[in-house]
């Protein structure tokens, strides 16, 4: 799996249609990806290495290693938690080292392993899905509503908007 940007990011519709597919299945294989979305579907190999120690009661901090090893290492990235993604996690129930783990917290779980869930949960219901483009996908979507991952509360009113259906809270605004 690469983890190049994607030129073909999700519409909104198909995040929907994603969502739905995710929605139902219980355990670690849902909660995961419910996970990925909420926390603004961030790249899959660093969400994997979520640790325990880096699970705050609203917020979850990642470790961003992209291009910056001849700078010291991994750069901190702190994620607003909303009450969806908390409940999620909780239930991981991981005792060990690692967030998403199916080893208790021993090893990650592997990128390939949930970019597989990810497309069992999607079947044939989303054409070239590919679990990079929720994120170019997430992305995407919060650019047009102007809010940033870091504003929870911006963050949190386009996720519910988004759940909602077509954006009526812009076309109030903006009438």
């Amino acid at each position: 799996m690469h983890d190049r940007p994607d030129k073909h990011p999700l519409s909104a519709d198909e995040l929907r249609i994603y969502w739905q597919a995710i929605k139902p299945p219980g355990g670690i294989k849902g909660a995961a990806l419910r996970l990925h979305l909420l926390a603004g579907a961030q790249r899959i190999e660093q969400l994997v290495r979520l640790r325990r120690e880096h699970i705050g009661s609203d917020a979850i901090t990642i470790l961003d290693g992209k291009g910056r090893p001849e700078r010291g290492g991994a750069r901190p990235h702190t994620l607003p938690l909303m009450k969806l993604a908390a409940s999620d996690l909780a239930a991981l129930g991981c005792e060990g080292e690692f967030a998403l783990s199916t080893t208790n917290g021993v090893r990650p779980i592997h990128a390939t392993t949930l970019a597989n869930w990810a497309r069992d949960a999607v079947g044939e219901s989303i054409s070239d899905f590919q679990l990079k483009r929720v994120r170019s996908g997430v992305e995407t979507l919060l650019a047009r509503e102007r809010c940033e991952l870091r504003d929870s509360r911006a963050a949190s009113t386009a996720w519910a908007d988004w759940r909602a259906g077509p954006p009526l809270r812009r076309a109030r605004l903006h009438a």
